[in-house]
């Protein structure tokens, strides 16, 4: 981006109109952690059986872990292929939100449960081996990939590697409040995605044949080596529901592998069995420039 670092930003000057209309989303949709009342799921939580409270409070943190990397890491690492001041605040504000959905995770711990318990679900993430091997991958890619794999990256931490996570909480039908926060959640993260997806593939169809036919083929390989991480963790946590988060992982992926054209992954047989959340909220950049092309301003 070649504008001066004290540019003022004209607003009424645009340059391009998915900045602004997903600026008005994101900030329409602001909300805070502290507003639900997870307390109210404290009954519901208590009535899990102990293995089941480890693993939701485990998934839980798993969460956590992913938004952490976001807000610290992931999307600050996307300033650097800006091209237009909108969306440098754009990222301004999903910035903000990721550090929102990380401190809505202990919010629910608080609710739900005491302050040991936790920090011991904290402390499980912090030191699983296979979640840092996720994490220092996904890191290696924000600190030294190209503009499109830092987006794809992106993307795929914030659907396909949270999706999963997010299944078996979602299917607990006596946490209500904890649901509603994490609707909200995936709901923020839809525009995120979505927005990254579009500005992705903006870039991707600029680029030679060639260039993207290599970003393919190192984006099926990073889709392979991060999936088997995840099925390898869902597998040790020896999860009830491990067929459906299986199910949700290949339906992050397929949106991931659709932005650049590639086939997408063969749905396993319990797909028709994902939270309904997923489908709900989940849009795709054609979706997003569709909602910003009718509220465009008449000229």
């Amino acid at each position: 981006m070649s504008f001066l670092y004290y540019k003022a930003i004209n607003w009424n000057e645009t340059e391009d109109i998915i900045d602004q209309f997903t600026w008005e989303k994101l900030t329409n949709n602001f909300w805070l952690d502290t507003r639900i009342p997870v307390n109210e799921d404290y009954a519901a939580w208590q009535a899990l059986t102990p293995t089941k409270k480890e693993q939701l409070g485990h998934l839980l943190a798993s969460v956590s872990l992913n938004s952490a990397l976001q807000a610290e890491i992931g999307t600050p690492s996307l300033r650097r292929s800006i091209q237009t001041q909108q969306e440098e605040a754009v990222l301004n504000v999903t910035t903000f939100m990721a550090s929102v959905h990380n401190k809505a995770i202990t919010t629910i711990y608080r609710g739900v449960t005491d302050a040991q318990a936790a920090a011991n679900y904290y402390e499980f993430v912090d030191n699983h081996p296979l979640l840092q091997q996720k994490m220092d991958y996904l890191e290696k890619i924000f600190k030294t990939g190209t503009s499109c794999q830092k987006k794809l990256a992106f993307i795929f931490l914030e659907t396909a590697l949270s999706f999963g996570m997010l299944t078996p909480l979602l299917l607990e039908a006596d946490l209500v409040q904890t649901k509603k926060m994490l609707e909200n959640m995936l709901r923020g993260s839809s525009f995120f995605t979505a927005y990254q997806g579009y500005k992705l593939q903006k870039e991707y169809q600029e680029m030679p044949a060639t260039a993207q036919q290599q970003l393919q083929g190192w984006f099926l390989t990073v889709v392979d080596e991060l999936a088997a991480i995840e099925l390898a963790f869902f597998e040790q946590e020896k999860l009830a529901a491990l067929a459906v988060a299986t199910s949700a992982l290949t339906l992050g992926s397929n949106y991931c592998l659709a932005l650049l054209d590639l086939p997408t992954k063969t749905d396993p047989a319990t797909a028709t069995n994902l939270p309904t959340q997923f489908n709900k909220l989940l849009l795709t950049p054609e979706e997003l420039l569709h909602q910003a092309l009718g509220h465009a301003p008449a000229l």
